[in-house]
């Protein structure tokens, strides 16, 4: 008997991972331009097919660009970044309502080469010089942010 359930759990969460993998990427016009709907799909649900990948990998891939970014920390260095696409609010950033991924990296950034990029181009503004320093950067794990979906309900919130 614990042969069949250990056996089960094996094939189930190898199906799980095949079809994260093998889930076609889809486009911003098949969400009739939702962007959350269309982010919670390319990137959580085939969050497995960017592991190993590079930014520029996963950026070249999204047909839209993002609006801004900032930096994840710890005490270590940059692990990772917020790249936010869609403010709820116009130019005020909300990391409970606005549309953003997460991107955590293989490698971490040291403070100082994040911290010189951050100043002389600042995150509020996604430049070819964002994607020119992280473009290379492999990816460790990548989601949507989990938290818009409980905000929009609580508030009561359209999706759009």
């Amino acid at each position: 008997m614990k042969k069949i359930i250990l056996t089960l759990s094996i094939m189930l969460i190898g199906i799980n991972f095949v079809d994260s993998q093998t889930k076609p990427f889809k486009t911003i016009s098949q969400f009739n331009g939702n962007v959350m709907n269309y982010l919670k799909y390319n990137v959580d649900e085939r969050a497995d097919y960017y592991k190993g990948k590079t930014v520029a990998e996963l950026l070249n891939d999204l047909d839209i660009a993002p609006i801004g970014f900032q930096g994840c920390f710890n005490d270590y260095g940059t692990i990772g970044i917020e790249l936010y696409y869609k403010n709820y609010k116009e130019n005020i950033y909300s990391e409970l309502a606005d549309d953003y991924i997460n991107i955590y990296f293989e490698k971490i950034i040291p403070d100082k080469e994040y911290h010189i990029l951050r100043k002389e181009y600042p995150t509020e503004k996604w430049v070819p010089q964002h994607y020119d320093f992280f473009k290379d950067m492999i990816i460790k794990n990548v989601s949507f942010n989990y938290y818009k979906e409980s905000y929009l309900k609580a508030k009561k919130l359209p999706n759009k």
